[in-house]
C-alpha cells in the first residue's frame, strides 16, 4: 500500500470511527425519538445492533477484499454506506424496529 492510499485510509477509518462516537452520548434522545419506552434498554440495543453485526460480517468482508486484493474500496464503500445510514437514521420517521434494522445494516 502506498503512502497516498495509506493516509487516505487512516482518514476514512478516523471519520467513521469519529462519528459512531458522537452518537453515543445522545443514544437515549435518539431511541426516545423512535417511540422506544425504555429509554436504557433501547439505547443498549440501539448500539448493540451495530456492533453486533459488526462483529458478525468482518470476517466475511476481510475475505472479500483479501480476494479482491484491495482493502481500500471496500473501506471506502463501507464508509459511504454508513454515511448513508446515519442520513437516514436522521430523516427517516419510523418505528423502533426499523432503525434496529437500519442499524444492523450500518454494521
Amino acid at each position: 500500500m502506498v503512502r497516498r492510499e495509506r493516509g487516505a485510509l487512516a482518514s476514512v477509518v478516523f471519520t467513521v470511527l469519529f462519528a459512531q462516537v458522537l452518537l453515543y452520548p445522545g443514544a437515549a434522545d435518539v431511541v426516545a425519538s423512535f417511540g422506544a419506552t425504555d429509554a436504557e434498554t433501547a439505547s443498549r440495543w440501539f448500539l448493540a445492533a451495530e456492533f453486533g453485526a459488526f462483529v458478525a460480517f468482518a470476517g466475511v468482508w476481510g475475505v472479500a477484499s483479501d480476494r479482491a486484493g484491495a482493502r481500500v474500496p471496500f473501506i471506502v464503500a463501507g464508509a459511504l454506506a454508513g454515511s448513508a445510514g446515519y442520513a437516514a437514521l436522521a430523516l427517516l420517521d419510523a418505528s423502533f424496529g426499523v432503525v434496529l434494522a437500519l442499524r444492523v445494516a450500518q454494521g
